[in-house]
């Protein structure tokens, strides 16, 4: 949910943020995991969206997995670890 006055970031700028790669921000993207928009071929996100994603991905978090060890990454990043 973004607002008029929302910041737009990079995928580079998420990815700085949340210590993963751009490449795994993009594919994010790609996926519909997180919302954005493109400007040419480049991918923009509102930084709302992105304060809404880290909210829902706190909440999944505080649930355990299987193994019983609570994850605080990105679903796209603990894909990649399993």
């Amino acid at each position: 949910m973004s607002s008029d006055r929302d910041e737009i970031w990079t995928p580079a700028e998420i990815a700085e943020r949340w210590k993963i790669s751009a490449r795994t921000v993009r594919d994010m993207l790609e996926q519909g995991e997180l919302p954005g928009f493109k400007v040419r071929r480049e991918w923009r996100v509102y930084f709302s969206d992105v304060l809404e994603h880290e909210k829902r991905s706190k909440k999944a978090a505080e649930k355990k997995d299987v193994d019983g060890v609570v994850m605080m990454m990105p679903r796209a990043v603990i894909t990649r670890i399993r």
